[in-house]
């Protein structure tokens, strides 16, 4: 009659021996796995001696019988309420108050069952064989109350699924089923008493799927993994830990997988010498975790110097088995209080991580700081003010005239793309382009720019006031795409846009397979009756061979390099001469950043063969210009 419940105590042992036996984090995920293990414990002993009780009548009160039978009612409850728990912490992870407010509530509401339970009258029943069970009010509430919470453990699951690992919905699931199917083949077959069995069935279930320390560990290197540093981290914000933070970084010179997987146990056998303890490793000062990124070491009461005072001694043979194939860098957290939760801090690592130009970089190491903080919010609400812009079609385009040496009137413009921001008030492109090249949003940004200037080219007779065509600039990442001149040529066709119209403003790439892409379409757009010109000459990695492999038909020389003429009489003399060799290869200039009367009257002397700059106009509304090349021109 109690060979389940026997059964159910030995595998609670041999799983508590298991976990308490291998390297873990003590969290308070596992910390409530032991505390169930406990109270389902208690619950197979109190049904193994209630049980005892009941078949042994006569030497026992019946008063210490009842209270044995109710309190068995009272701990299964309590049971019933561990999967809720574990469902409660992931779906709110990041918002502790309300799970706490979760966890209040569930506590009022099975003391207050208990106290119903123990009030009420329980009866019993044995045959003098193998039958026996309780019936009357206080198991009538006993399951009532399982029931409520078994059903609010499956809604929860299933509603909030996208909150929780699909590895946790689906073993809380199959434990709310085991527990479902056991309480009903104990109500159809009396002689069998196996829900307290089920419970310990439920912490098998728990144990292989969430809770075995094994999970916890990356199978390639032996540290803990990214897994466990999620909820390690959570922890440390749910409660209000202060913690630093040491990112290492291996960043390949090579493509070598042995090699680096290699370096990487070799790293991770380095830092393992850090934990003084290999069981109760939440009493140390340092934890490691592998990462998709490297290695992060979270630091406990003590600094970071402390750290790579240990540490640097231990990379000497390291270095010499790995300094040429890989560079290693440090992140560095040095305080953290200026974040308030993890899922902003995970953000901030990612972000971090992903463009380490926006940290601090100091004495060989990258350092977090507030700085980095308030610029990756900047980044944020950038971000969100590109997506309102696509989403809300708020991108505006501005015009900048170009002026025509040879005709001496406006013959062109340059198209300018501007958003604005909460305010209202314009935001310029050297403000969110890079962001916007970074996020994946430039594509759209540029493809919505692209079409407004074909409606804008079809709305205006451009002819009858002496614009010959506008300039659109594409981004580095737009070249990078193979359907760009499909997708453009579909918009000049649906705009019924003359494709001579059009030129179209490319920048210089380092990437060869980059550049073969942007010439593919090129060649595709130039084929279709559009034309090229190259933007920003003077900056970055341009030259005269960059020139001769694209086939573009104006130059542009950056403002930059223009000013440096003004100023510098070497840059005067290099200018001169790249105008002379870029005129030998029959190829039109554009000189931009021109302000005053003073720079055009001297660069009029130049062979050049169009001006852009704010002496002529600033970047301007649509209708602005319009009005303002339609006077120009009639001078």
């Amino acid at each position: 009659m109690i060979s389940f419940q026997i059964a159910g105590m030995v595998i609670i042992i041999v799983i508590l021996t298991f976990y308490l036996s291998q390297k873990r984090l003590t969290l308070r995920s596992g910390q409530l796995f032991v505390v169930a293990a406990f109270f389902v414990s208690i619950l197979l002993v109190v049904d193994i001696y209630s049980i005892y009780c009941i078949v042994n009548e006569s030497k026992f009160d019946a008063h210490f019988t009842n209270f044995l039978c109710k309190l068995y009612l009272v701990i299964l409850t309590m049971v019933s309420t561990l999967g809720f728990i574990y469902i409660i912490r992931d779906i709110y992870k990041y918002r502790p108050i309300t799970k706490r407010i979760y966890y209040a509530i569930l506590v009022a509401f099975i003391v207050i069952s208990a106290i119903f339970i123990f009030a009420t009258n329980i009866e019993k029943y044995y045959d003098g064989n193998n039958i026996l069970y309780t019936s009357g009010p206080s198991c009538m509430i006993c399951y009532a109350v399982c029931g409520t919470v078994l059903l609010s453990t499956i809604l929860a699951t299933v509603v909030k699924r996208k909150d929780v690992t699909i590895g946790k919905s689906r073993t809380i699931l199959a434990w709310m089923f085991i527990w479902i199917l056991a309480a009903t083949i104990q109500f159809f077959v009396k002689e069998l008493l196996i829900v307290s069995f089920a419970s310990s069935i439920g912490l098998v279930i728990i144990y292989i799927m969430l809770e075995n320390p094994a999970l916890a560990i990356d199978k390639e290197t032996g540290s803990f993994n990214s897994i466990i540093f999620d909820e390690f981290m959570t922890e440390l914000f749910d409660t209000r830990k202060s913690f630093k933070l040491v990112y290492i970084t291996l960043h390949d010179n090579n493509q070598n997988v042995e090699l680096r997987t290699n370096a990487l146990v070799h790293l991770s056998d380095l830092l393992s010498t850090f934990f003084e303890k290999k069981i109760f490793t939440s009493r140390n000062n340092y934890f490691t975790f592998r990462t998709e990124y490297g290695f992060v070491v979270v630091l406990r009461n003590v600094e970071i110097s402390d750290f790579f005072t240990r540490f640097d001694p231990l990379l000497s043979d390291f270095n010499k088995k790995y300094d040429k194939a890989f560079d290693m860098k440090y992140l560095l957290f040095n305080n953290s209080e200026i974040v308030s939760d993890y899922k902003g801090f995970k953000s901030l690592l990612k972000e971090v991580l992903d463009n380490s130009d926006i940290v601090t970089y100091k004495n060989d190491k990258y350092y977090i700081d507030a700085t980095t903080i308030k610029k990756i919010e900047n980044n944020i609400l950038m971000e969100n003010i590109i997506k309102n812009s696509i989403e809300n079609n708020a991108i505006e385009v501005f015009y900048q005239p170009i002026y025509s040496k040879a005709k001496n009137k406006i013959t062109s413009a340059e198209a300018l793309v501007r958003i604005r921001d909460n305010n209202g008030l314009l935001i310029y492109p050297n403000s969110f382009i890079e962001l916007a090249e970074k996020n994946g949003l430039i594509t759209k940004i540029g493809e919505i720019v692209f079409t407004k200037v074909c409606e804008f080219i079809n709305k205006y007779d451009l002819d009858k006031i002496g614009i010959e065509y506008i300039e659109v600039n594409l981004s580095v990442v737009q070249c990078g795409d193979i359907n760009l001149a499909d997708k453009y040529i579909k918009i000049m066709k649906d705009n019924n846009v003359d494709p001579s119209k059009i030129n179209l403003e490319i920048t210089e790439t380092a990437s060869t397979n980059l550049r073969k892409i942007m010439i593919d379409n090129m060649n595709k757009l130039i084929e279709f009756g559009t034309k090229f010109s190259l933007d920003d000459f003077g900056m970055g990695n341009s030259n005269l061979n960059y020139i001769i492999e694209m086939p573009v038909n104006i130059v542009k020389f950056d403002r930059v390099l223009v000013n440096s003429y003004f100023t510098d009489e070497k840059a005067k003399l290099v200018m001169t001469r790249i105008i002379e060799m870029i005129k030998a290869l029959n190829l039109e200039i554009v000189l931009e950043g021109i302000e005053t009367k003073e720079s055009l009257n001297e660069v009029l002397n130049l062979d050049i063969d169009f001006i852009q700059g704010y002496y002529f106009s600033m970047p301007v509304r649509e209708i602005d210009f319009i009005k303002y090349v339609s006077k120009f021109n009639k001078k």
